[in-house]
């Protein structure tokens, strides 16, 4: 009441009619202004006061990164692509393996100028290969007082070979350690005692009337069936014969370790006949191995007359 009172005697003095309206409206007007500017001054905001027995809480706030999340951490080694294996030097030598030699040329290209020809079984020193035109490695090689060029590694071999013959006809180049004997009329038998006590073949040189097979040895057993695996056409001298591989048992009694062996004992055995006008000739290969380089080897150079 008192308040009102005041108020009334105050506004009814005409000198202040006018300026204590001035003064409210100044008044609330700096009243709605103070929030906003403490926020833009926050040292002019009033700190509240601690309550007493209230614990202070810390604000929770997500710690910086030091790296952003955008960018990519190494944490290793940078990865290095795989690098190809450097190429296999090139052989000392090569030996001619193919029964009618090989053709010496300018270039590593069966196109290419031929500056001479190699014998089955000379041997040339290697002076550095190639990949040809045609896919195949050829080999910059020196012959022995021949002009230098290149050869077709399709008909050498980089491993020493030698012939073998019964002078009927017919010959083989075998690698070093392969020997062969004769066996009889026609016939002959190659062995390598260093890699097995098995026969690695056995050869019939016949007349072309003629019905016997190259002999089967001792060491295979002759009361047990050979089980055919396969039959494939190979590339022998000029003529294309079949050829068929089967499995036969080793006699144990005569080859003791025949088990412990790569084919556990059943021989991979290869048969073929090549026949010629004059000539029937027979082959018999027994290896341990289903694929045999040396075989490949002897089959690309059997020469038959």
């Amino acid at each position: 009441m008192r308040v009102r009172l005041l108020v009334r005697q105050i506004m009814a003095m005409p000198a202040l009619r006018q300026t204590v309206p001035a003064v409210l409206i100044g008044g609330l007007t700096g009243f709605a202004l103070i929030g906003p500017v403490t926020h833009l001054f926050p040292g002019w905001a009033a700190t509240p006061e601690p309550v007493a027995g209230a614990t202070t809480q810390p604000t929770p706030s997500v710690a910086a990164s030091a790296t952003p999340a955008s960018c990519y951490v190494h944490d290793g080694p940078a990865a290095t692509l795989p690098q190809p294996l450097p190429a296999a030097p090139p052989p000392t030598a090569i030996w001619v393996n193919a029964p009618l030699g090989v053709n010496v040329r300018a270039a590593p290209d069966v196109n290419s100028q031929r500056l001479t020809g190699l014998a089955q079984g000379t041997r040339a020193t290697v002076l550095g290969q190639r990949i040809g035109a045609d896919g195949a490695l050829w080999y910059d090689v020196q012959p022995p007082g021949q002009p230098a060029g290149w050869v077709n590694g399709r008909y050498v071999v980089t491993t020493q070979i030698h012939t073998a013959t019964t002078d009927e006809g017919w010959s083989v180049m075998l690698p070093d350690g392969y020997t062969l004997t004769r066996t009889g009329p026609g016939a002959g038998e190659v062995r390598n005692t260093q890699v097995s006590t098995v026969p690695f073949l056995e050869i019939t040189v016949s007349t072309p009337s003629s019905q016997d097979p190259a002999p089967v040895p001792v060491e295979l057993r002759h009361d047990v069936p050979w089980v055919q695996d396969h039959v494939s056409t190979v590339s022998v001298w000029d003529y294309s014969p079949a050829m068929s591989v089967s499995r036969a048992a080793i006699d144990t009694c005569l080859v003791p370790n025949a088990a412990a062996r790569a084919d556990g004992g059943w021989a991979w055995v290869s048969s073929l006949t090549v026949l010629t006008p004059t000539r029937r000739c027979s082959f018999l290969f027994i290896s341990d191995r289903q694929v045999d380089p040396v075989i490949t080897q002897v089959l690309a150079s059997i020469y038959v007359g």
